[in-house]
């Protein structure tokens, strides 16, 4: 988001789009300092069905740009009739330009609409994406399924040929692209869409390019680059697993070649339903104990055990510090915790401390002394230019130096896909068909839950342990045949 709406010295903004974010802003702020005209907003929204109110940005929420955005929208007839009725007016120096937007059927206030409704679409799907993340349960698959959904997302905006909006077509898919390159490097090379080939849920989308040939006449020459891409990387992460483990050798990697074939032709034990979410790790263990299935299950069990986001825990750890406020600076940690508990409708075990024991308290820091909430700015010392023009109205101060110290990508995904010519395609449609049925069906609709099936796990003997060095995990996770 902060690449469309602010960029940086090497990647300009796009100006149709940060224009629109600066209006929005400063009616967002002409409404959170005044009482009056908040008063009278929330009177003509009680008339509308949605009557929710303005939201305003919130430098530790990562989706806030897009409520704020769709939070004006919603608002914008409520805020027109006040206007008209002569309850608010913008009629201070600063305050005077956002007049134009707010007069019946007026070009400005045309513009406005269509371009909030643009901002809102090409939005959502980003927002959309950061609450997933806050999930605790969000795995590596569900991160990479995330991308997948901002690309069905953003293609649906520029479906229109006709919409204005297509002029910054081509500026939107390179940001896209960029983030994309970025995400596929910084972490462990192909971590990402491994996990989403494994994910047995996703995997039956059937989105992913893999080419497969016949059965018959699979081997490294017919298969897919993105297919001989993947089975090295499984390889790689294998060949770390038996240095961390100080267990396995070459043979390991050519068993799990022809199990990465099983898995991808989708032959037993990987026949096994799986429809629900939260048992993938659950799947995985499930066959870990056949013998046609312990070594890739041993790659599955590790990526669906990683959990790659903490914005649970940062939206977890602000909540608790909105709550220990210098007027409530007395509260313990348990208390926090509690309260916090009680508001998600958590339950910890009871606590060892007896009623009767005495609280003790810490001494009163400077901080709590100081109450930062009660004190505020008289009028007279407000400077309502800023107020509305801020310099830096979504706090990013430092997001040019932060992309300064971003080392440009090199990641080319292999061509697979023919493409029109000068027609702005995403990267990630090299690896995923945005447009399969069932991938489509997933985002355009929840589906109906349904409980897994899954099978017993077969019994296996145990192999006779055996004296390894760490010359039996070198070999070369690129050398493999079917």
């Amino acid at each position: 988001m902060p690449d469309l709406m602010v960029g940086s010295k090497k990647f300009p903004k796009i100006l149709g789009f940060a224009e629109v974010m600066k209006i929005i802003s400063q009616i967002v702020t002409y409404f959170s300092h005044s009482n009056y005209g908040k008063k009278h907003l929330k009177d003509k929204l009680k008339e509308q069905v949605d009557q929710r109110g303005l939201v305003s940005f919130g430098e530790t929420r990562f989706s806030t740009f897009a409520e704020q955005s769709s939070s004006v929208s919603r608002c914008l007839p409520a805020t027109l009739k006040c206007f008209k009725e002569g309850l608010i007016a913008f009629d201070t120096k600063v305050t005077k330009p956002l007049q134009k937007y707010f007069i019946d059927d007026s070009p400005a206030q045309l513009e406005l609409r269509a371009n909030l409704y643009n901002i809102n679409m090409l939005l959502r799907p980003m927002a959309r994406a950061l609450k997933t993340l806050e999930n605790s349960q969000v795995t590596i698959s569900d991160v990479y399924n995330i991308w997948i959904g901002m690309g069905i997302g953003l293609s649906n905006v520029f479906i229109d040929p006709e919409n204005p909006i297509n002029k910054y077509h081509q500026e939107t898919v390179d940001c896209d692209n960029r983030r994309y390159a970025i995400f596929m490097n910084d972490c462990t090379p192909g971590m990402f869409i491994l996990g989403y080939l494994l994910d047995p849920v996703y995997y039956s989308d059937g989105a992913i390019r893999l080419a497969l040939p016949p059965r018959v006449n699979f081997s490294k020459q017919t298969a897919s680059p993105l297919v001989v891409y993947l089975i090295s990387k499984a390889r790689e992460m294998l060949q770390n697993e038996q240095k961390r483990e100080q267990r396995g050798d070459k043979s390991e990697g050519d068993i799990l070649v022809k199990q990465m074939i099983s898995y991808m032709y989708r032959e037993a034990p990987f026949d096994l339903p799986c429809k629900e979410l939260s048992v993938r790790l659950a799947w995985w263990k499930s066959i870990a104990k056949d013998s046609n299935a312990y070594l890739l299950a041993r790659l599955g069990i590790k990526l669906f055990s990683v959990v790659p986001s903490e914005m649970c825990d940062e939206r977890t750890a602000s909540k608790l510090t909105a709550m220990s406020t210098a007027k409530r600076n007395n509260l313990s940690a348990d208390n926090l915790v509690n309260q916090h508990c009680q508001k998600v409708r958590l339950e910890l075990p009871t606590p060892n401390r007896k009623p009767s024991d005495p609280i003790v308290a810490g001494i009163p820091s400077l901080r709590d002394l100081l109450n930062a909430e009660s004190t505020s700015d008289s009028a007279a010392d407000i400077d309502e230019d800023k107020l509305f023009n801020p310099p830096d109205p979504y706090g990013i101060k430092d997001y040019e130096a932060m992309q300064e110290d971003e080392e440009d990508s090199d990641f080319t995904p292999p061509p697979l896909v023919c493409r029109k010519a000068n027609f702005p395609v995403f990267d990630i449609e090299t690896y995923i068909d945005l447009k399969a049925p069932k991938l489509t069906a997933r985002f355009a609709a929840d589906q109906e839950k349904a409980k897994a099936d899954v099978a017993a796990p077969k019994k296996a003997a145990k192999a006779p342990a055996t004296q390894w060095s760490v010359d039996d995990a070198e070999w070369d996770a690129d050398n493999w045949d079917a």
